[in-house]
């Protein structure tokens, strides 16, 4: 019945204006009230269709349930598995030579049993301890890692990965740092100690397995200089040293050494302590390859 009374209104509303626009322009001003007020109660009719159907669309599923906002509770938080008090430890300087600890607390924060699976340092040098592997909820335990700097200088970094069966961190990844120092030079007057177990550390271990430039920045720059340090003693990248001697003089001056001199021997095939003809012939190349850049 409502559906045929806006029909007649709408119909009536049409005749209307058609009779009103026939008048031409100025009827149609004159005449602006009754178009409104002919046309008020269609738009009422839409506006309230359109109203009643975005509200059912619009409906949650928690409304339709009868459920307000202030009574749904938030997820809650994920859990953090073993959660550490420190991540990355920095020894700062070091003397070469030294051990050093550092202990990485932590504690089981999830409310399940967590199972350390693997423990992977990521040079030898990096020694990791941990007194047992399983740990119960809000259990706690102590990582200790010490850090041997024997032939290590410079900046150095090392790394102990863990391993859990624990899924959203099954993996965690430890860090530490030092810059590494090598140890005051004694004033020793003998060559010879070079050869010494407190000496061998810097002047011969130091370039154990290495060849060539390698070797020369390990072994030899502390008195015939680098790039960054000038020589202490005679510079043998200098084109008229260098043109003055044979490959073979060069050679049997590092594994032989020069008497009288602070110039010590680097070949000791008795004792086996001392450098390879190997490495000794790869210094000669070295020096020889570099001889432009002494001019």
């Amino acid at each position: 019945m409502n559906k045929i009374c806006d029909i007649n209104r709408t119909e009536k509303a049409r005749k209307t204006l058609d009779k009103m626009f026939s008048g031409g322009i100025f009827s149609i001003f004159m005449n602006m009230k009754k178009i409104i007020l002919l046309l008020l109660p269609v738009i009422l009719v839409i506006s309230g269709a359109a109203a009643i159907s975005y509200s059912e669309a619009d409906k949650t599923p928690a409304e339709d349930a009868g459920i307000t906002e202030d009574v749904i509770e938030p997820p809650p938080l994920p859990k953090t598995g073993l959660s550490f008090d420190k991540e990355f430890h920095n020894f700062g300087q070091v003397i070469m030579g030294e051990k050093v600890k550092t202990v990485y607390r932590f504690k089981n924060t999830s409310d399940k049993l967590i199972k350390i699976t693997d423990m992977i340092s990521s040079c030898g040098c990096t020694v990791a301890d941990l007194t047992k592997f399983d740990y119960a909820p809000n259990e706690e335990g102590d990582i200790i890692v010490t850090l041997d700097t024997t032939l290590k200088e410079g900046l150095i970094t090392k790394t102990i990965t863990l391993k859990t069966d624990f899924p959203s961190r099954s993996e965690i990844h430890l860090s530490l740092a030092a810059r590494v120092k090598m140890p005051p030079h004694p004033d020793e007057k003998s060559v010879e100690i070079i050869m010494s177990d407190k000496c061998r550390l810097c002047h011969i271990e130091a370039g154990k397995d290495l060849a060539g430039g390698y070797l020369y920045h390990k072994v030899c720059w502390q008195c015939h200089g680098d790039p960054m340090h000038k020589p202490k003693t005679i510079n043998i990248f200098d084109s008229g040293f260098l043109k003055a001697r044979t490959d073979d003089e060069l050679y049997n001056a590092v594994a032989k050494g020069i008497p009288g001199t602070g110039m010590p021997k680097y070949l000791d095939k008795e004792q086996g302590r001392g450098l390879t003809e190997e490495q000794i012939r790869s210094l000669v190349e070295f020096i020889r390859s570099n001889e432009k850049k002494g001019e």
